[in-house]
């Protein structure tokens, strides 16, 4: 068991003459010192550097050295196995499970800030609106994370599924999914940052939401264009009812910017925002989404197809600074997104499709990509920037990516858009050749009308 005593140093004798007053810990003969709030001048030091009578820091200092042979009584079970650095950091970091509170609100927003220091946005939003789902429903805006129990989450989760929509808004079907699994996110950093399984400190010992039943995530009710729709916002015209210098018309702006995203896959705003430039004629980025989240920092390397190339001069950065000038009209991507989905909604109105918005083209482009041209599943996946499914993951890392696989795909999707053909029927391709990337017709189930 580790000794504790009072002590000063002439090591640690500041230029004024002053000696700061440790804690001196020995354990299985190794010895490290512990600093206290105290200082002695040199006149309460004898020449044996022990303290003079009359001083009175070894009383002072008795109830520290009290409390931390009680944290290493608590664990004498493993303190013979540590060494003297491991009781020290079990000494500074300790704090009683039994009184251990933990404001989760107060943590979750500290969190966040992190998050947006690092530049994860995204993420860093997600957090927040979950965060702010849990003040309106307790009402107040700390809660200890002892509070939050299975019972807890299950009110909250009642709460959630009740509760009005703002003013102007939709409410959304995934929200009880989406902000349990995003605070059961946070609960989990929570217990990573203050329990220690290696030290057996526990000061966070409840699963509440591992042990509530969470509703699934419904199937997105939001759709596909069809191959009519797209080919008609194709041939949307310019709406000359709008001039204003050195503003975009929103509906031609929601229309181009709709196309671009199809022609190169299914490209976020974001990524649009924040693209560079372009390298022998590829569009190389990573996807903002999951960047973060993924080993290979989720890498898209896209050939940019005539059809895309004419939409690029259009919107071309002029001070080369970023490959499009959105940057400079908009403060930031949320703004320009916002701005797209507006004109794309005008654009909805004149194809037949309410509520119109830049992800529309993104899974149009891979129902057409699967339904139409017949490209495997997995392309689609790897085209889109998904990660590889988990038991494909081992595979992926001896793997060297050909784009060119993505590049054909591309091709074939723009040609079938916009050639006169209407349907392709494929059956059972994908059981058929399961190696190829458009996989082969069978005579007897190829059709076109």
């Amino acid at each position: 068991m580790p000794t504790f005593k009072t002590v000063i140093h002439p090591r640690y004798k500041r230029a004024d003459g002053i000696f700061r007053v440790k804690i001196r810990i020995i354990h299985n003969s190794q010895i490290r010192y512990i600093p206290t709030h105290y200082y002695a001048s040199a006149s309460e030091v004898n020449e044996k550097f022990d303290f003079k009578r009359g001083t009175s820091y070894v009383r002072d200092t008795q109830s520290t050295i009290d409390e931390y042979r009680k944290i290493c009584n608590k664990n004498a079970d493993k303190i013979e196995t540590m060494n003297v650095d491991q009781v020290v950091d079990l000494i500074k970091n300790y704090k009683d499970e039994e009184n251990f509170k933990l404001d989760f609100i107060a943590f979750g927003r500290t969190y966040i800030q992190q998050l947006r220091d690092k530049g994860r946005t995204g993420n860093a939003n997600m957090y927040k609106t979950a965060l702010d789902a849990l003040v309106r429903f307790l009402g107040r805006d700390t809660v200890d994370i002892n509070e939050i129990t299975s019972k807890f989450v299950k009110r909250f989760i009642d709460f959630i599924e009740n509760e009005k929509p703002r003013p102007g808004h939709k409410k959304g079907r995934r929200a009880p999914s989406l902000y349990c699994a995003t605070l059961k996110a946070l609960h989990n950093v929570a217990k990573a940052e203050y329990n220690d399984e290696d030290m057996g400190t526990i000061r966070i010992s409840l699963s509440p939401f591992t042990r509530t039943k969470v509703p699934p995530i419904p199937r997105t009710e939001k759709r596909p264009m069809t191959l009519e729709q797209l080919r008609a916002v194709f041939h949307v015209p310019d709406d000359d009812t709008f001039k204003r210098r050195g503003d975009y018309n929103i509906r031609d702006f929601g229309r181009d910017i709709g196309l671009l995203s199809f022609f190169l896959i299914g490209i976020n705003t974001v990524d649009l925002y924040n693209c560079t430039g372009i390298q022998n004629g590829r569009l190389i980025y990573n996807r903002t989404k999951t960047k973060n989240r993924r080993q290979d920092r989720a890498k898209i390397d896209i050939q940019i197809e005539p059809e895309a190339l004419a939409l690029i001069e259009k919107y071309r950065d002029p001070t080369g600074v970023r490959l499009f000038e959105f940057h400079r009209k908009y403060a930031n991507s949320d703004i320009f997104n916002a701005q797209v989905n507006k004109g794309l909604k005008r654009v909805g109105e004149l194809i037949n499709f309410p509520n119109l918005e830049t992800y529309t083209f993104r899974r149009t482009w891979a129902s057409i990509a699967w339904n139409h041209c017949g490209i495997r599943d997995d392309i689609v996946d790897f085209a889109l920037g998904h990660a590889p499914r988990e038991e494909k993951k081992l595979a992926h890392i001896y793997i060297t990516e050909d784009w060119s696989i993505v590049d054909r795909a591309n091709r074939a999707v723009i040609d079938f858009v916009k050639s006169n053909k209407t349907e392709i029927s494929l059956t059972n391709t994908i059981l058929n050749n399961p190696y190829a990337v458009f996989p082969p017709i069978i005579s007897n189930s190829y059709t076109i009308h």
